[in-house]
């Protein structure tokens, strides 16, 4: 038994050892090495890799960066001002509470950067290649996207002001809380943008291509949408002041409950579109397509209609107050039951719908009024029943 014994020993001896060696292969790293309240200026770099590194409270000026590559970089309540990076690999890039201008970024790769708590001013990235960039409260100041390949934006509770898109592709790009001033999208494509709770003013969107745009709760002043592919589009109970949307398709957009002021929408394609309980303020929708559209609760007020089609559109409950929407409205299938404004007391009801109205007003259905008082009777129209 002793002889077999020391055999297994001597088996397990060298097992033992290689396993120790290659645990010493996957030590954990150490903390990144800190870089304090130091100034780099008129600094140029080929060729150099550097990684893991803290940079707080930094100054980096008039810097060239050519074909280097940077992994886990963190730079805190650091001052950059002109700064070249060309042909650079950069990730994993973080700037916090950074004041950043004049940077220009060319022929470089980047994933995963995040500015947050900081200001962005005059810099451009140029024929170069995003994966992730995020901006969390940054103030952001001329900034030029051109030639870029743009994957994954996210911007949050940022002030963005003179942004330019041009020649570029942008996808999957997500803003909540920000607003967007005098900023362009010249010759682009955009896939996926959803904005949500955001402020637009002077923005133009000029021979754009894409799909999937979304404006939920936003504000868009004096913008330009014209011509664009806007089929699907959402802008739920958003607020539109004189806006061009002329000669867009908006074919199966939903605007419900959205406000539209002084708006261009002649020649556009709204085809079964949703608009229920919106409301157009002296809008032109001339030669505009509504075919099939819900307009349910709608309401139009000194909007020019001539030639617009509302074939089998579905307006019950509308509210019309202008006389001459009579010509465009009164189309074969067009669903006027409840119909309110001048003129349109006469308009033909639907009778099964004055039946369930009526039947509903008496037997509401549900928890009894007395158990809880606020529960309101449905208003008139029951179209919301069918």
């Amino acid at each position: 038994m002793m002889p077999e014994a020391k055999g297994k020993s001597r088996t397990l001896n060298p097992i033992v050892a290689g396993a120790s060696l290659d645990m010493c292969n996957n030590d954990i790293p150490e903390a990144p090495a800190v870089r304090d309240k130091r100034d780099y200026r008129g600094v140029r770099l080929i060729g150099q890799e550097k990684s893991e590194l803290r940079f707080v409270d930094c100054h980096f000026r008039e810097l060239a960066l050519e074909r280097c590559h940077f992994r886990k970089i963190h730079l805190e309540r650091c001052v950059i001002d002109s700064v070249q990076l060309i042909a650079c690999n950069i990730s994993e890039l973080t700037l916090d509470g950074c004041e950043i201008s004049g940077v220009v970024v060319k022929n470089s790769e980047i994933n995963q950067c995040m500015i947050q708590a900081g200001a962005l001013a005059k810099s451009g990235l140029h024929n170069s290649f995003v994966e992730g960039l995020t901006l969390n409260q940054v103030q952001v100041q001329e900034l030029q996207l051109e030639t870029l390949k743009l994957s994954h934006w996210v911007a949050v509770n940022s002030s963005v002001h003179a942004l330019t898109l041009e020649k570029s592709t942008l996808s999957d790009a997500s803003w909540y809380n920000c607003s967007l001033a005098d900023s362009q999208y010249v010759e682009s494509e955009i896939y996926r943008q959803a904005m949500s709770n955001c402020r637009l003013s002077d923005c133009h969107y000029v021979q754009v291509k894409g799909s999937h745009f979304v404006w939920n709760d936003c504000q868009l002043t004096g913008m330009t949408l014209a011509g664009l592919p806007l089929n699907g589009a959402s802008l739920i109970g958003s607020t539109l002041n004189g806006c061009n949307l002329a000669r867009s398709n908006l074919s199966n957009a939903v605007l419900t409950r959205a406000t539209l002021n002084d708006c261009v929408l002649s020649q556009t394609d709204m085809t079964f579109c949703q608009a229920e309980s919106a409301t157009f303020n002296r809008c032109d929708l001339r030669q505009a397509g509504l075919q099939n559209a819900r307009l349910n609760g709608v309401s139009f007020t000194s909007t020019a209609m001539t030639g617009g089609n509302f074939s089998g559109a579905d307006l019950r409950s509308a509210r019309l107050t202008d006389g001459s929407f009579h010509d465009v409205a009164c189309r074969d299938g067009v669903r006027l039951h409840q119909v309110q404004g001048e003129g349109w007391s006469s308009a033909a009801p639907e009778p099964l719908l004055l039946h369930i109205d009526s039947w509903y007003q008496l037997n509401q259905p549900g928890v009894p009024e007395a158990v809880l008082p606020s529960l309101p009777r449905p208003a008139g129209g029951g179209s919301r029943y069918v």
